[in-house]
């Protein structure tokens, strides 16, 4: 009786293994729909993507330790009155080197620019690129979304601002 039961509880057990799912089952669904092939077809498509490239713009200006305050200590824009710690650039030779922390809001935020900054630059060449297929209502659209896109191209390249 006992061996029957075992029998009868290993069956039981054993018969969802035989069920198999679906082949529709195993087909992924797609998580969004924003592809580059449907998203930058029109100037709403492509004012989405300067959205993302601004975000970034306004980082570089607003916050605690804006990454804008690096740009001008390697300028003669500014001096950091920090006397409670050692702050921004005050080794700045070694501050430079590639080996010492470049995104810390106590030191220098060279590195935001490298991880951040360029961003912005990427983003407007995707708009620029993207308009050949896009469609517009009107040539004034167009030249909007153009206009729109190259400045915020270069106000992303602090490097090239401060040197100039």
């Amino acid at each position: 009786m006992k061996h029957i039961k075992k029998c009868l509880i290993l069956a039981v057990a054993g018969l969802p293994l035989l069920n198999s799912c679906s082949d529709s089952w195993l087909e992924p669904k797609p998580l969004s729909i924003y592809t580059p092939e449907n998203t930058y077809v029109d100037a709403d498509g492509l004012y989405a993507a300067l959205v993302a490239c601004e975000r970034n713009m306004r980082h570089e200006f607003f916050g605690d330790g804006a990454p804008i305050t690096t740009d001008m200590y390697t300028t003669d824009l500014a001096v950091t009155g920090t006397t409670d710690k050692s702050g921004p650039l005050m080794d700045m030779d070694a501050d430079l080197l590639p080996s010492r922390t470049a995104n810390d809001v106590n030191k220098n935020k060279i590195g935001w620019y490298w991880d951040e900054g360029f961003k912005g630059i990427k983003y407007a060449n995707i708009v620029l690129n993207r308009m050949k297929n896009a469609t517009f209502k009107d040539e004034a659209e167009e030249n909007a979304v153009r206009g729109a896109a190259r400045p915020a191209m270069t106000s992303a390249a602090p490097a090239r601002r401060s040197q100039a």
